[in-house]
């Protein structure tokens, strides 16, 4: 899903605990057992994580839908 609107984008990751900004680049995180294995993997707030970046293209964020929930 393609988010073009920098304020659509900002309302969905405020409302969605997985989700955080690190500059224009938005961080998905998703508990994970074996991400400690992971290129992807992170360890935040005391548990390991896949950690998926989102950096903005010329049409906006390409965030997979599944990560919106």
């Amino acid at each position: 899903m393609i988010i073009s609107d920098l304020n659509k984008m900002e309302e969905l990751v405020g409302n969605n605990p997985n989700l955080s900004w690190d500059g224009w680049s938005v961080i998905h995180l998703s508990k994970s057992n074996s991400a400690m294995y992971k290129q992807n993997g992170a360890f935040v707030n005391n548990a390991w994580h896949i950690k998926t970046i989102y950096k903005p293209g010329k049409d906006g964020w390409n965030i997979k839908s599944s990560h919106l929930e």
